[in-house]
């Protein structure tokens, strides 16, 4: 009878010796682990924060603070004076992978002031609530506001980075929602008190203010 490791066809004295065997049984062990860490270690994935917000800076090719002159393509739907507003036929009507229905762009004293994104659908309204809390992180505030007359409810989230704003208005049905990014200095700027405010200050804020407003 011959041992495990023993080679039958050979003659016993050219056996290799059991103990030649060992050193190669570690390293495949050792191979064996390190594989299987290789195979199951799951990069670890940063969390998302309003410093995001204020790094992404607005859209692709429409960052905010941008001088009117820098864009191309704009189809101009609104005209207050100081407030102007355009659309851009040519965009992709996509946000962060997630189709939506329309982009409108604010201008303030010739710059971008904010940016509207419009989302429809029970699917989109919701993946984008996630994807903004992926993004920017789920530090921001929450709030719900009803409108009596038409019985509707609107859910409000808002990220305050350095630079930016982003707020989210999703009708609480999240048959849709309306996401707005803006010039937070600019904005912090408009809000006086109501009784501080001179002669100025109100002909400064004359106009519709759909663009940008909370």
């Amino acid at each position: 009878m011959h041992r495990p490791t023993d080679f039958p066809n050979l003659p016993a004295n050219m056996n290799p010796p059991r103990s030649s065997f060992l050193p190669s049984l570690r390293r495949c062990r050792t191979l064996g682990f390190v594989l299987i860490l290789a195979c199951t270690a799951v990069p670890a994935v940063r969390a998302g924060s309003v410093a995001d917000l204020d790094r992404d800076g607005g859209l692709p090719g429409a960052p905010i603070g941008a001088p009117l002159s820098t864009f191309n393509g704009l189809k101009e739907t609104e005209n207050t004076g100081r407030w102007l507003t355009y659309t851009r036929p040519a965009d992709r009507l996509e946000f962060l992978g997630i189709p939506i229905k329309g982009i409108t762009y604010n201008f303030f004293k010739e710059r971008l002031y904010s940016i509207n994104i419009d989302v429809t659908g029970k699917h989109e309204t919701r993946k984008l609530i996630k994807t903004l809390e992926e993004r920017y992180g789920t530090d921001h505030s929450f709030d719900t506001r009803a409108y009596p007359k038409t019985r509707a409810e609107m859910e409000i989230r808002e990220w305050k980075g350095t630079k930016l704003y982003c707020l989210y208005k999703s009708a609480s049905d999240f048959e849709g929602g309306v996401l707005t990014l803006l010039d937070r200095p600019t904005w912090d700027q408009l809000q006086v008190p109501k009784q501080e405010k001179d002669a100025a200050t109100r002909s400064l804020l004359n106009g519709s203010f759909t663009n940008g407003d909370f």
